[in-house]
């Protein structure tokens, strides 16, 4: 997979993921009407998501920093332009994001369904 579509992937994932944090902890009980339901709907995805105001670092999850060498890219459909990007043989650090998403999101299920035990984050190295 390459970085961008992993990176649009996961943008859009966590969001998704943290925005059904209620929807997966509600009562197994639903409204047969189907007028009701798709209100429930509505007003459920009409609400703003609110995220933790709690910082994940990465690097507490084994994230590494890395040099990063000059390059030319593609930046859309159309255009090419000069980034910057790691050096050939860097960390790979993806699951260290995946790891501190992960951690969010139990965060984020915890709150909203109190049975679920939290786990604390690993000790930074």
């Amino acid at each position: 997979m390459k970085r961008r579509d992993f990176m649009q992937t996961l943008s859009a994932g966590s969001v998704s993921l943290l925005s059904m944090a209620p929807t997966l902890a509600a009562d197994t009980e639903r409204d047969t009407d189907p007028w009701n339901a798709a209100q429930t709907i509505i007003d459920r995805v009409r609400k703003p998501i609110e995220f933790r105001k709690q910082d994940f670092l990465i690097t507490a999850y084994g994230a590494a920093s890395c040099a990063l060498v000059p390059t030319t890219a593609w930046i859309s459909f159309v255009e090419k332009a000069n980034v910057m990007t790691p050096v050939a043989g860097s960390k790979d650090c993806y699951p260290a994001i995946d790891a501190a998403i992960d951690e969010a999101l139990k965060k984020a299920l915890a709150e909203s369904s109190p049975d679920q035990p939290t786990t604390e984050p690993p000790p930074a190295e």
